[in-house]
């Protein structure tokens, strides 16, 4: 049994490398590509490239929100342990794809998921509690409530801002 959860968890970590080597080697050959071809051309894959570090953004948001929802109805350690525990992309990255409004919530939805790690989850060397007192078990259960509600709220202002600006 334990096998077949570090198998998926393998596969899934796994799964959020080839992401981000896929937008990286995206990113590099768009990079390399407007060096020689036109300029609608650039703009093109610029746009490819924008697009792709925006899905990587939004599944990467969805982990999250979707690992913290599961707290809801039961203790779910392991979607815990394979939900990232930052975003994958680089802030100044960020910077060139999101307007002021998105970053500022980017941040915040980050920020208020370590604080959420932080209070319930990790011990203090930074490993994922397997135990819980029933006070804090009922303590989580209503803070997951409220952060999935508010997380759901964020990712839809991030997505409408993106289809506004697209």
């Amino acid at each position: 049994m334990e096998v077949i959860i570090l198998g998926g968890i393998g596969v899934i970590l796994l799964f959020q490398f080839i992401i981000i080597l896929f937008v990286l080697n995206v990113r590099n050959n768009i990079l390399k590509h407007n060096n020689k071809s036109n300029n609608r051309s650039s703009k093109l894959d610029r746009q490819y490239w924008k697009n792709e570090v925006r899905r990587t953004v939004e599944l990467q948001c969805m982990m999250v929100r979707n690992a913290i929802q599961k707290q809801i109805v039961d203790i779910h350690m392991k979607e815990i342990q394979i939900a990232p525990r930052s975003l994958s992309i680089p802030y100044k990255t960020l910077e060139e794809i999101y307007t002021t409004e998105q970053l500022e919530i980017i941040v915040e939805f980050w920020q208020s998921y370590n604080e959420y790690l932080n209070k319930y989850w990790l011990t203090s060397s930074q490993n994922i509690k397997s135990t819980f007192p029933q006070q804090q078990v009922s303590q989580l259960v209503a803070s997951s409530k409220q952060l999935t509600y508010q997380m759901n709220q964020w990712i839809e202002k991030i997505m409408d801002e993106t289809e506004k600006n697209s």
